[in-house]
C-alpha cells in the first residue's frame, strides 16, 4: 500500500479520451496494481541471492520473479530508476565484499564464480567501477 501511495506522488493520474484512468506515461491502473507484487517478488530474490545466478537479460530476470519483462522494465525505470543490470551488478559487487570481509583469503577467482560473474576480469572491472579500486587493492586495504 505504501508503495502505491507513493507511486501516486509520482505519476498521477488522469483520465483518458476514452474515460479509461491512466498515469500520465500512458500507463494503465492494472500496472501499477503490479508493483507491489514484483516488489514483494525483488525482496525475496534478494533475500535468496539470487542476484549471483547467471541471468544473461531483462527478459530472463522478469521469468525469474514471475513478472512480465514490460513490467519489470517499467518498474526499474519509475521506481528503482536504476537500470536492471546495473542494479544486479550492484548487488554482486555487495555480495563480493561481503565474502571478501567473512573471508579474506578466499580466491578472487571464487569470489567472481560465487557471485554470479562467470569471468574474473569481467569481475575486477565491475568492482573497481563500483567500488573504485581493483578487487585485490580493496582486500588489502581492509585487513586481507
Amino acid at each position: 500500500m505504501k508503495m502505491l501511495r507513493r507511486l501516486r506522488c509520482l505519476l498521477p493520474l488522469s483520465v483518458s479520451r476514452t474515460g479509461k484512468a491512466k498515469d500520465r506515461s500512458g500507463v494503465p491502473p492494472e500496472t501499477l496494481r503490479q508493483f507491489p507484487f514484483i516488489q514483494e517478488r525483488l525482496d525475496r530474490w534478494v533475500i535468496g541471492k539470487r542476484f549471483c545466478e547467471d541471468i544473461r537479460n531483462n527478459v530472463d530476470f522478469a521469468e525469474s520473479l514471475g513478472a512480465d519483462p514490460k513490467d519489470v522494465t517499467w518498474f526499474f525505470r519509475t521506481v528503482v530508476r536504476e537500470d536492471q543490470r546495473t542494479w544486479r551488478a550492484r548487488l554482486r559487487i555487495e555480495e563480493a565484499i561481503s565474502l571478501l570481509k567473512k573471508d579474506p583469503d578466499m580466491p578472487l577467482g571464487t569470489v567472481a564464480e560465487a557471485v554470479g560473474f562467470s569471468d574474473a576480469s569481467n569481475f575486477a572491472r565491475q568492482f573497481r567501477k563500483w567500488t573504485g579500486i581493483a578487487p585485490h587493492q580493496w582486500r588489502e586495504r581492509h585487513g586481507g
